[in-house]
């Protein structure tokens, strides 16, 4: 009885422990590899008819103090992916009008310390507007937690001021 009870308890570890195989809609390809690059640039304007949406990327402390490589968050809208960071930075965008879902990965690259992880959104674009949607890193004792959560314009130029833009490049 002991062994059957033994048995369930890491059949049921391992399953909690295992990531997704499938990505929500909103998200592109789960095998996708970006290069990141940063860059000193200031914020964009939107284009008249479009809307413009910023993903800030608020990275955690903690792998930064003990100088481990943060790890890289993919966005993606409407089921393509569309930049990464992986650092503290932000990236903008231009959209058309009308609704959106969003979609961050966090992509898993130091073991069992970091495991895929998604959050996931929806809005409605209208045109000529500006959307801030801001990403954080949590550190906690045996993971890294991932979330996604639309900002105040406040909120999102002070961060945008502060941090460098990323630049991304999917690698084929």
């Amino acid at each position: 009885m002991k062994h059957v009870l033994l048995a369930l308890l890491l059949a049921a570890s391992a399953v909690a422990q295992k990531p997704p195989n499938d990505l929500p809609s909103a998200c592109g390809p789960k095998d996708a590899n970006f290069e990141v690059k940063l860059e000193n640039a200031k914020p964009a304007q939107p284009v008249p008819g479009k809307a413009l949406i910023y993903f800030i990327q608020q990275a955690g402390s903690r792998l930064n103090q003990i100088n481990w490589r943060v790890p890289t968050v993919l966005l993606g809208i409407d089921g393509a992916w569309v930049g990464a960071y992986n650092e503290s930075a932000w990236f903008a965008m231009e959209i058309a009008p009308g609704e959106h879902h969003v979609c961050t990965l966090m992509q898993g690259q130091m073991g069992l310390l970091i495991r895929d992880q998604v959050e996931t959104a929806d809005f409605v674009a209208e045109a000529n507007h500006v959307y801030y949607f801001r990403t954080r890193e949590i550190a906690a004792t045996n993971t890294e937690y991932l979330f996604l959560d639309a900002v105040d314009r406040d909120q999102a130029l002070y961060r945008i001021a502060s941090y460098p833009r990323s630049v991304s490049k999917q690698k084929k």
